[in-house]
């Protein structure tokens, strides 16, 4: 298994640091394991996609404005 080190802000790490009870490595693991397995699935909804980068960020645009629009 492969080794992942971050970097955390001291106000979680010294929450991290009370509650040692926690087993805060597996919830991290599991996590990282969701994100994953979301991303890959995108990546498998995506790879076929004839879209074009410009054509997403064109639909990114139209949405962001249509829901502005919508609460305003």
């Amino acid at each position: 298994m492969s080794r992942l080190t971050i970097e955390i802000p001291t106000d979680i790490r010294s929450v991290i640091e009370r509650h040692r009870e926690i087993d805060w490595e597996h919830i991290a693991r599991r996590s990282l394991f969701e994100y994953a397995r979301k991303v890959a699935l995108a990546d498998r909804l995506t790879e076929a996609s004839a879209l074009r980068d410009e054509d997403i960020l064109a639909l990114d645009r139209q949405i962001k404005a249509d829901i502005a629009a919508k609460t305003s």
